[in-house]
C-alpha cells in the first residue's frame, strides 16, 4: 500500500509551538474551515482510502520551572497540517490511516473496521442519516484513534519534565462514523467530534472518510452517496450530492406529471364541449 501527500485546501504549515503554564497555546493556523485531503493507494496504484479532515490535538504535559524545578502543567495545541506525512493500509476488513507531522513529533493513527452488522444510526455518538432506501449490512466504522508524541523538541514542548519520553494515548473499542460499505461519511459541523483520554484532547472540526469500497474510477473523489452526520441535517451540504440532486429531480418529475394530467384533463373537457356543441347544431 502506498500513500501520497496532497496539496490540501490550506497552506502548508507547522503545528502550534510553545507550551504555557496557564492555558493552551494557539495552533499555528486557524481554522476549523481549513481541511486537508489524504489518499492511500493499493498495490495497483488505485486509491483505496480517502480522507479529508481538520483535526486538532491538545496535549497537556508536566514542566519544571524555576531554580527549585517546581512541577506544573503546560499544554500545547497542534492542527494536523496539509503537508503531514501520510501512510496506511487497505485491507478487506481493516484499514488504517497514519498522519505524522512536525518532523515526527506527532503521529495520529485512525483504524477503520468493516463488518457484517445491521446499520443502526443510534450506535454512534450522533444520529446519522442514510440515503433513502439503503439497506446494506456491510458497515464500516472507526474503532481506534491514537496519538503518539515525542517531547524531545523543546520548541514544541518547552521545559518538559520528561523530554526523552514518547507518550502514546489510545482510544479503543470506538464505534464512530458508522457507514454502509461503498458510502462516504461526511460531517462539516465545527464540532463534529471531541474526545479526551488521559492528557490528550482530540477535536474533529471536519470529517470526510471513505476507507472501503473506493472504486478505481473515482479518481480521489468521494462516493456521491454519503451518510450525513446529525449536525449537518439543518443545512445539507452540496458535497453530499446523494440528497440534493435526487430531490430536485423528483420535484421536477412530480411537477411534469401534474402538468401533463392537467393538460390531458383540459383537452378532454374542451373536446367534449365541442362535440356537444356540434350535436346541438345538427339537431
Amino acid at each position: 500500500t502506498t500513500s501520497e501527500t496532497p496539496t490540501g485546501t490550506g497552506p502548508a504549515v507547522l503545528p502550534g509551538q510553545g507550551g504555557t503554564t496557564d492555558g493552551a497555546s494557539t495552533p499555528s493556523y486557524d481554522t476549523i474551515h481549513e481541511r486537508a485531503d489524504y489518499v492511500i493507494r493499493d498495490g495497483d496504484d488505485n486509491p483505496c482510502l480517502l480522507a479529508s479532515v481538520n483535526i486538532t490535538v491538545r496535549v497537556s504535559y508536566q514542566v519544571q520551572e524555576g531554580p527549585l524545578k517546581q512541577a506544573s502543567e503546560a499544554s500545547v495545541s497542534s492542527v494536523v497540517p496539509p503537508d503531514a506525512t501520510v501512510s496506511g493500509t487497505c485491507g478487506k476488513t481493516e484499514s488504517a490511516l497514519s498522519l505524522s507531522w512536525a518532523n515526527g513529533t506527532f503521529t495520529l493513527n485512525i483504524t477503520f473496521l468493516l463488518s457484517e452488522v445491521e446499520y443502526n444510526p443510534d450506535n454512534g455518538l450522533e444520529m446519522d442519516v442514510l440515503p433513502p432506501g439503503e439497506t446494506s449490512n456491510s458497515t464500516w466504522r472507526v474503532t481506534v484513534i491514537s496519538l503518539s508524541y515525542d517531547m524531545a523538541d523543546d520548541k514544541i514542548f518547552p521545559g518538559a519534565a520528561n523530554p526523552d519520553k514518547v507518550e502514546t494515548v489510545s482510544l479503543q473499542d470506538l464505534n464512530l462514523f458508522q457507514t454502509p460499505l461503498g458510502r462516504a461519511y461526511l460531517c462539516q459541523t465545527d464540532d463534529a467530534l471531541e474526545m479526551e483520554s488521559k492528557n490528550v484532547n482530540f477535536q474533529f472540526h471536519y470529517v470526510h472518510f471513505q476507507p472501503f469500497g473506493v472504486q478505481p474510477d473515482q479518481h480521489r473523489r468521494f462516493a456521491n452517496d454519503t451518510v450525513i452526520c446529525g449536525g449537518d441535517l439543518g443545512s445539507l451540504p452540496a458535497e453530499s450530492g446523494a440528497y440534493t440532486v435526487p430531490l430536485i429531480v423528483a420535484c421536477c418529475l412530480a411537477a411534469a406529471v401534474v402538468v401533463i394530467i392537467i393538460a390531458y384533463a383540459s383537452h378532454r373537457y374542451v373536446t367534449r364541449r365541442l362535440r356537444q356543441a356540434e350535436y346541438r347544431q345538427m339537431e
